[in-house]
């Protein structure tokens, strides 16, 4: 299902169709455009929460607007790393009541840390 191909009301229709259809109360979004379709095609539906993960650097206005309201249309914001939140923090993208976390990629990095002697005896 692609907004383009099909145009964006079809789309959202069609969205809204497959999240009350499916029963999903549960959202998880990558990119910026993703988080804004879910909210419009979920309007009015109840028990559905949006996450987003932001990622890093936004280069162009255009994107950096998109990133800016869709940070606000979602419960919580997930970050993947500290200096992703900072970076976000700085260009003052999201308001002081957002709700986040950071989550190193999905990526538990304290179990990857190994002392340098176990390295040289494996």
């Amino acid at each position: 299902l692609n907004p383009r191909s099909v145009g964006i009301f079809h789309y959202l229709y069609k969205l809204r169709k497959i999240i009350k259809d499916e029963k999903v109360t549960i959202i998880h979004s990558h990119m910026s455009i993703d988080a804004i379709f879910v909210y419009f095609a979920t309007l009015g539906l109840s028990n559905i929460r949006y996450f987003l993960t932001n990622h890093g650097y936004i280069p162009s206005r255009f994107r950096s607007a998109l990133v800016y309201l869709s940070i606000r249309l979602v419960n919580v914001n997930i970050f993947v790393s500290q200096n992703a939140f900072n970076w976000y923090k700085e260009k003052k993208m999201f308001p002081g009541n957002m709700r986040y976390i950071i989550l190193y990629n999905g990526v538990d990095i304290n179990r990857l840390r190994v002392p340098p002697a176990n390295l040289r005896k494996s």
